[in-house]
């Protein structure tokens, strides 16, 4: 009964710590612990705030978070797990800790081959994972760059083996899916990831859970029943039609579309993205690190088709500048590209910075829209995009 009761109030402390294994320099002191209980008690009574009213911003330090994982949240941490720790590194970036018994996981399944890293990794050893956690409408979600068990780099399935293991529940035998997104508890909106801190930031009171509603002070079992009829270009259309009937939608469209669960309009209106990338956020060329997706926005100095040794094959190279200086664009084999670009161009690009010899850096086959001179506006960069 006492872990039921503190389960809200620990989901939100380990949504702040990103999952359970969240590592901090510095020991935790019991002060921090009561800091982190005391704000989570803030933060879960939230009861909402009116339209005019500016959301409310709970800020959790690094000390806070670790100390009250030390301290506070011994009954909810798995057996086989301990000294979960966080480094909240900024930019939405983070890195958890965690000791792990090994033994446990590899004893659940299948060796799934000799070569198997799970046969090597025995015992109980620290697994590390570091990633971008997003925040989205109230949807939150986690992207791995990488993990490490003692040291040793390990693929992303390996560390999903660990994370389903000891995330296991009676309601959810799978576990936690690293790729899923994830609901933000209690009016959460965003999680602003600054260096050394979170900033938890909440608009409205969302404690009543999905698919119910208060009658009396009561919370009482409701199914939500979405509009009979949306509106479609020239009327409107029940939602139980089938997608086929719709213009633009044959038959072989259709069947893919079936193949995938989705066979009405009502299953297309409740087929949701399964992540989101923030692509908002535009970066100056001189920031851009190697091995990082990023947004540039700038000017086409230079564009045109290179040929290689390997025939057939062509590179599209545009050199772009902003103001903090230039970057080489590459598009591999995609030679209609020379009708696409233009010198003078203002553009915005979206895509995998890699290192080039010399140091220098370049962004491979990016995504890209030619900005209007008129608006700027854009659809699939500088925006939040599933």
């Amino acid at each position: 009964m006492r872990l039921r009761h503190r389960r809200p109030a620990l989901a939100v402390a380990f949504w702040c710590a990103c999952l359970w294994s969240l590592g901090a320099q510095g020991g935790p002191s019991r002060r921090d612990a009561q800091s982190m209980k005391d704000k989570l008690t803030a933060v879960l009574g939230f009861t909402g705030r009116a339209a005019s009213q500016p959301p409310r911003r709970t800020a959790f330090t690094e000390s806070e978070v670790n100390a009250y994982l030390a301290y506070e949240a011994h009954d909810a941490v798995p057996t086989g797990v301990a000294e979960p720790t966080v480094t909240i590194l900024g930019e939405g970036r983070i890195s958890g800790r965690a000791v792990v018994d090994l033994d446990a996981v590899r004893k659940a399944g299948p060796s799934g081959g000799l070569f198997n890293p799970r046969n090597f990794l025995r015992g109980r050893l620290p697994v590390t994972a570091v990633g971008v956690l997003r925040a989205v409408n109230g949807s939150g979600h986690f992207d791995l760059e990488s993990s490490s068990v003692g040291g040793v780099p390990i693929p992303k399935v390996f560390l999903q083996e660990i994370v389903s293991f000891y995330s296991r529940t009676p309601s959810n035998p799978a576990g936690i899916n690293l790729d899923a997104p994830f609901a933000q508890p209690v009016g959460i909106r965003d999680v602003q990831l600054e260096r050394a801190q979170a900033v938890v930031v909440q608009w409205r009171n969302d404690a009543t859970p999905c698919g119910t509603s208060r009658q009396g002070g009561a919370v009482v079992e409701s199914v939500p029943r979405p509009l009979p009829l949306v509106p479609v270009s020239g009327g409107h259309v029940a939602l139980s039609t089938p997608l086929q009937g719709l213009k633009g939608i044959g038959p072989r469209r259709a069947a893919d579309l079936e193949h995938a669960g989705v066979r009405t309009v009502e299953d297309l209106l409740y087929r949701f993205p399964t992540r989101y990338e923030d692509r908002s956020r535009l970066q100056p060329i001189s920031s851009l690190k190697p091995g990082r997706a990023a947004s540039i926005a700038g000017r086409i100095l230079s564009c045109g088709l290179r040929a290689t040794k390997r025939p057939g094959f062509r590179i599209f190279e545009a050199l772009i500048a902003d103001a903090s200086g230039p970057l080489r664009a590459v598009w591999l084999n995609q030679p209609f590209l020379k009708d696409v670009f233009a010198p003078g161009q203002q553009v915005v690009f979206y895509g995998s910075i890699e290192a080039r010899a010399g140091a220098s850096l370049q962004i491979t086959n990016p995504q890209y829209e030619i900005l209007d001179e008129d608006d700027g506006e854009t659809i699939h960069t500088g925006r939040i995009v599933p």
